[in-house]
């Protein structure tokens, strides 16, 4: 049950990262709406969308360790 239940954070943890990361981005139809605005939109989310606990952990790593999805060149 415990691999289970990390699992489950990581999988909630790499879910949000990618919503801020696709919000921060430059996508074929729109502008990036920025970072911080990920950011916000997933802090809004946390308990209805996403658990609170990965929400804290994805805002700390973000704001703390400027933590990326993105490589360092900007190239996927």
């Amino acid at each position: 049950m415990g691999n289970t239940t990390l699992l489950s954070g990581l999988a909630q943890g790499l879910v949000k990262a990618d919503s801020v990361e696709a919000l921060a981005s430059n996508r074929p139809l729109r502008v990036s709406a920025g970072r911080q605005a990920g950011l916000v939109a997933v802090k809004a989310s946390r308990a209805s969308l996403f658990e609170a606990g990965v929400v804290f952990a994805d805002l700390r790593l973000f704001r703390e360790h400027n933590y990326s999805l993105a490589p360092a060149d900007g190239a996927f």
